[in-house]
């Protein structure tokens, strides 16, 4: 897509691509007329043939640009340009949450209670705005929240797995979502309301003080109505005051939506009781929104709903198809993936480490470190990522990881002569920690 890069489309002059996925591609843009940056999603041309879901993406957007709410990335726009469709957001400077626990990881740290809390609590305000006008997320997930760098959580893509996923707004049976963070009715292929989007949530906020995710696909999908699955809770590893919050979450993931949290609302009650302006600060204190009326809109509810009448024939189909269900979805998302997925892991990293020299020749040394490891672990088969981060620690005076990369770069580019004299030079003691310097020019 790099033809459009320095075009203006619709008002809108792109600037560069920051992100590709399983919708399309993510532009950086600016609006020309107003002078701000957006972010620019162009829809993958496979959905974009089907007219039927264009016109369920376009009703999608306008509900969607009426979530107008600090902690959800808002729609501003959707248009169609030279048979391509675009949807323009609110442009946001930071990471997703998945890079921040990516990193943690890496870092063999995760986050304190107060860090976790803050971010839950901010989720939660914007599922309870969202929820109060009918909205359901259906796809909650690390990669669908960014964190700005004064700590603000905002929530993308609302609403958007419903018209991916399903022909009509009500219709069970299709899996939408991602599903490591799925609840375990939408693994059986049954319908989500807000209380799905409150177990996504208790997933999210598990693994941000724990790093883990706190059950298996599997043992969700073997679960039956009344099984009780306990996830994993060692207070000698977690954060400290850990134990104020376990209730929270043993509500979160309960496997009955009707044993969890009726609305984000009571979440944020009881996370307000538990937790207080101690690990909340100010913000607990502060009163959700209420809907307008008039911003209500015209879908189904999503209270829980008296279960219908089911065919006999429905009554005996085998636990063995649904699980066929989700395997077929889960090939079929992974081929279609795998035809962009190469193209996209290449930019990303050769973006990450091009930003790196930016970083640190603006002094950002924290961040140009990180940029460097993000190049390694999005594409580790490139020996230049490996060599240019064993420049930065040489120039840094960290000897003993420069040598480290160095020598990963040798694996990998055996001829490189230069890097083999570094590595001579280090074991020699000889090497100075001014050269060479960080910031050279790119092959």
């Amino acid at each position: 897509m790099s033809n459009l890069i320095g075009q203006e489309i619709a008002g809108f002059r792109i600037v560069r691509e920051v992100a590709r996925g399983g919708m399309g591609v993510v532009f950086e843009a600016e609006q020309v007329r107003l002078g701000r940056p957006v972010a620019l999603k162009m829809l993958h041309p496979a959905l974009t043939v089907d007219q039927d879901f264009l016109r369920r993406f376009e009703r999608e957007a306008k509900t969607l640009a009426r979530l107008n709410h600090e902690n959800i990335v808002n729609v501003l726009d959707f248009f169609e340009h030279d048979n391509r469709y675009f949807l323009a957001l609110e442009f946001v400077e930071g990471e997703t949450l998945m890079r921040r626990l990516r990193r943690c990881a890496r870092q063999g740290r995760f986050f304190s209670l107060g860090e976790a809390a803050s971010i839950a609590w901010q989720i939660a305000e914007a599922l309870a705005f969202a929820h109060q006008r009918r909205i359901i997320h259906r796809d909650l997930k690390p990669a669908n929240i960014m964190l700005t760098s004064r700590g603000r959580a905002k929530v993308m893509d609302f609403g958007i797995a419903r018209t991916v996923g399903s022909g009509t707004d009500t219709e069970a049976g299709l899996r939408v979502g991602t599903p490591d963070y799925m609840a375990p009715e939408q693994l059986r292929g049954q319908a989500a309301d807000a209380r799905s989007d409150l177990f996504a949530l208790g997933v999210i906020f598990y693994e941000m003080l724990t790093g883990s995710r706190p059950f298996s696909q599997s043992d969700l999908l073997r679960s039956r109505p009344g099984d009780a699955l306990a996830f994993l809770w060692d207070e000698d590893t977690l954060p400290s005051e850990s134990h104020r919050v376990r209730p929270i979450l043993e509500k979160l993931l309960a496997l009955e939506a009707d044993q969890r949290y009726a609305s984000a609302d009571d979440l944020i009650e009881d996370m307000r009781e538990c937790l207080g302006s101690e690990f909340l600060g100010d913000q607990a204190w502060t009163t959700p929104p209420t809907p307008l009326v008039s911003e209500i809109i015209e879908v189904p509810e999503s209270k829980p709903q008296a279960p219908r009448p089911r065919a006999w024939w429905k009554q005996l189909v085998p636990a063995g198809l649904v699980l066929s269900l989700f395997v077929g979805v889960v090939l079929y998302h992974t081929w279609q993936q795998g035809r962009f997925g190469e193209q996209q892991r290449k930019l990303e990293a050769t973006m990450a480490n091009f930003q790196g020299f930016i970083a640190d020749s603006q002094g950002r040394e924290t961040e140009a470190e990180t940029l460097f490891l993000r190049a390694i672990d999005v594409d580790p088969t490139v020996a230049r990522y490996w060599r240019d981060l064993g420049d930065f620690y040489l120039k840094y005076g960290q000897p003993d990881k420069a040598t480290h990369y160095y020598r990963k770069t040798l694996e990998l580019d055996p001829v490189d002569e230069e890097t083999a004299r570094r590595v001579r030079s280090l074991e020699a003691g000889t090497t100075t920690t001014q050269t060479p310097a960080v910031g050279r020019e790119q092959d």
